[in-house]
């Protein structure tokens, strides 16, 4: 003899669906909250910058797809974008070197002038040594990120000097107020013989790369701060209280599909940071390598 079966409850059977589309509705919502710039984002070619006076990380990361050390060190990176002074007070980046496409798998985010920066890093006394994962943290080797997570500490932040605006439009134009505008007038010429630069990095938030060869085969790899796009200009040697940079517009349109992008302006002397701005923007129409 066997029971009858259970009386179906008609609450249970109509909630469960209900319960599914919530969740499912709630999935799609933030998917496509996640695909949008953010508020107030600024077109890149109209784009604004201007410095603060909070102390600075500019935190860079030399990496490779063909690296499989490097997929954590860029998993580390990417939890800024949850941090709240972002932009504000940290700017990470991300720079793709060339010299592990040798092993089968070319990383299309990868420039030999992304090599070749780090490569002035080393030359320049900043590091020890050219490898992946390398960071550097205001201009100088950090090797505090192999420590366990809770010694994963940052060294001192950069006390910025002066003040950088950047205007976009047919070129960059930034100008760099070694002072506070406040006290140009009195401090007057300084013939300290410093070549300043202008750095500018177009970098991408929320990319991801199927990789079929190299150390990182099979594997879907997720990136976030990526320089797409980066520049410097010619060193100049101070000798007014203010300083004023021209780039030209990134040149190719860009192919790369990101959640986000943002541009990274920062003003280097002796290859240390001095001032840096940035900012999200949108680049639908615009022009990048």
């Amino acid at each position: 003899m066997t029971a009858d079966p259970e009386p179906a409850n008609p609450c249970r059977s109509n909630v469960w669906p209900l319960q599914m589309l919530i969740v499912v509705a709630g999935l799609l919502l933030l998917g496509s909250a996640l695909a949008q710039p953010p508020l107030n984002t600024q077109p890149l070619s109209q784009v604004r910058l201007h410095s603060s006076d909070e102390p600075a990380y500019l935190v860079e990361l030399y990496t490779s797809q063909g690296c499989s050390s490097c997929p954590p060190a860029e998993q580390w990176l990417s939890r800024y974008a949850e941090e709240p002074l972002l932009w504000q007070r940290y700017f990470p980046l991300a720079y793709h070197v060339d010299y592990w496409d040798f092993i089968g798998w070319r990383d299309p985010f990868a420039q030999a002038q992304y090599t070749q920066r780090q490569q002035q890093l080393r030359r320049n006394g900043g590091s020890r040594g050219i490898y992946t994962p390398q960071f550097a943290v205001n201009g100088q080797e950090w090797r505090g990120w192999f420590a366990p997570e809770a010694d994963k500490v940052l060294p001192m932040a950069i006390a910025r000097q002066g003040q950088l605006s950047v205007q976009a439009g047919p070129q960059f134009l930034a100008e760099y107020r070694r002072v506070a505008t406040g006290l140009a007038a009195t401090v007057g010429k300084n013939t300290d013989g410093g070549r300043y630069q202008l750095h500018l990095a177009l970098v991408g938030v929320g990319l991801s790369t199927n990789v079929d060869a190299g150390e990182n085969r099979n594997r879907q790899l997720k990136h976030s701060f990526t320089v797409l796009a980066y520049q410097q200009s010619t060193p100049l040697v101070a000798t007014e209280p203010w300083l004023e940079f021209t780039l030209p517009p990134f040149e190719s349109p860009l192919t790369v599909e990101a959640q986000k992008f943002a541009l990274v302006a920062w003003v280097t002397a002796a290859e240390l940071p001095l001032q840096i701005a940035a900012d999200w923007v949108s680049i639908e129409g615009e022009g990048v390598p």
